[in-house]
């Protein structure tokens, strides 16, 4: 009987103690397991904070697309060094440009006051900051660097859909150049008006452009070797040859004199009168491609192609 009583109770004290254990290692397995889902979830909560920290810098990149490039010595020497840098790096522009600045309307809207640098910054990344814009008389005028010695320049900064500019003057005052004042007007305010419409809708417009086209368009082009071409080509094959044009938002560059800074009125692009040149200059690059209209009775055509 004692036997018996014992080993019930030995059998008991086994069941007891397995529960036990069993117990133990299920509390244990739902520890660790919590634990690994807390351990998950923060490091899902991580990953999704960086990809959004990342996200943000990507977007603030997309926007303003703007490098701290270093600058040189002589970043004041040419306008198109001023210029590359001041589009580029964000320190020297505030460095500048004094702000509040007004933005003075030629237009009569009137006037538009930019108070924040970042409000500036974005008018001045609305437009493709890659290329530039040249219009001239003749391509004569190619031979000369103005850029090297002007005291006042213009960088405009065309709005093509909506036919309209802001027009930041630029002054070179003690050695060193500054944006002195900002305007703004539509096509219809400048002297060039005339072509500046025509290009409007010669960009915008494929069906236009086909019709503008002269019979036949003179090309000069290079090719692989290094070899200059000149030939010519039929409108049908414009497309096949033409470079890419400037479109959308773009800098239209010019130089002047003091005259530039102190005019009430925008005389953009003066004196086109018969022929004038387009050229398209990459802003960190070699890349020039020149596009030659001239004005055919009332009505003006692509003559030639350079590139």
């Amino acid at each position: 009987m004692y036997y018996i009583c014992y080993m019930q109770n030995k059998w008991d004290f086994c069941k007891l103690l397995t529960s036990f254990y069993v117990y133990t290692f299920v509390c244990i397995g739902f520890v660790l397991f919590s634990c690994k889902d807390a351990k998950r979830a923060e490091d899902e909560a991580w990953v999704e904070s960086v990809l959004e920290d990342s996200d943000s810098v990507l977007q603030d990149s997309l926007v303003y697309d703007v490098v701290d490039v270093p600058l040189s010595d002589a970043v004041d020497e040419n306008f198109n060094d001023f210029l590359y840098a001041f589009l580029y790096n964000t320190n020297f522009q505030s460095a500048r440009i004094s702000l509040p600045v007004s933005v003075s309307s030629c237009d009569g809207k009137g006037d538009m006051v930019l108070k924040r640098f970042s409000d500036f910054h974005d008018l001045l990344s609305s437009v493709d900051q890659s290329y530039y814009v040249l219009i001239l008389n003749s391509l004569d005028e190619l031979e000369s660097d103005p850029s090297s010695f002007a005291t006042h320049a213009a960088v405009n900064l065309v709005n093509l859909q909506e036919g309209s500019v802001n027009r930041l003057v630029c002054s070179r005052e003690k050695g060193e150049w500054n944006v002195s004042s900002i305007r703004s007007f539509s096509f219809d305010s400048a002297e060039s008006c005339d072509f500046l419409h025509f290009y409007q809708q010669f960009a915008l417009d494929s069906l236009y452009r086909q019709s503008h086209l002269s019979q036949p368009i003179g090309i000069s082009m290079v090719d692989d070797d290094g070899e200059v071409i000149e030939g010519t080509i039929d409108p049908d094959q414009f497309s096949v040859f033409s470079p890419e044009l400037p479109f959308g938002n773009f800098i239209l560059l010019e130089y002047g004199d003091a005259g530039m800074a102190s005019g009430s009125m925008v005389p953009m692009l003066p004196n086109i009168v018969g022929k004038c040149v387009m050229v398209k200059c990459g802003m960190a690059s070699s890349m020039m491609d020149v596009l030659c209209f001239e004005r055919d009775g009332s009505e003006w055509v692509l003559t030639r192609l350079e590139e």
